[in-house]
């Protein structure tokens, strides 16, 4: 199993600040510190919330106000950012929940062509997501599965590929053609060896 999402984290667009972590590195870049109360203690009486995956970066919804953040893989707390959110567990880091099937669920928006159409939402079942890959199956063109590597490069080992792999032409000017699936038959792809000179 690989180590880090292959989608896009909190990791991916923040370092943590030395003495902190990202989550707390994020509250400091997105809030006021005059204007926001900091965080104290975890809610550990309140459910996790849900990660969720918009636009090929994994976020996680405020439960009181319409904000959103990018959810952290290495820390899985939230606190809203949003000064004019009511807060009504108080001041204290909310849980993150993130899925168990995460891989599978990464594996399966990775073959879409772009961040744009790579969403998904912990009431959608894997199934739902091929069922999903699959409605567009008439417009799409079958590729080699060796070109599959292109989206699968952060994953350790080998992996099973278990969808179509196929590529859209581009739109009229668009230049090129576009990944966007895996090999119609179940086909184990191993990384490229590093040759030595």
């Amino acid at each position: 199993m690989p180590d880090r999402p292959a989608l896009k984290t909190l990791e991916d667009y923040t370092a943590a600040i030395p003495g902190t972590s990202v989550a707390e590195t994020q509250l400091v870049q997105h809030s006021d510190p005059a204007t926001i109360a900091w965080p104290t203690e975890n809610a550990d009486d309140v459910a996790p919330l849900p990660a969720e995956i918009e636009h090929g970066i994994w976020m996680v919804r405020c439960p009181s106000c319409p904000s959103a953040q990018r959810a952290s893989f290495t820390d899985q707390r939230f606190y809203c950012a949003n000064v004019e959110c009511p807060r009504p567990h108080g001041q204290r880091w909310l849980h993150v929940s993130w899925p168990q099937n995460w891989v599978e669920i990464e594996r399966a928006l990775l073959v879409r062509p772009a961040d744009q159409f790579r969403h998904w939402r912990p009431s959608e079942t894997l199934q739902d997501l091929k069922a999903q890959n699959g409605e567009h199956e008439a417009e799409l063109v079958p590729i080699q599965a060796a070109q599959a590597d292109i989206v699968l490069d952060r994953d350790l080992g080998q992996v099973q590929l278990d969808t179509p792999v196929v590529v859209i032409p581009s739109p009229a000017g668009g230049g090129g053609q576009t990944l966007v699936g895996v090999h119609p038959e179940p086909v184990e792809w191993t990384p490229p060896q590093k040759v030595e000179d």
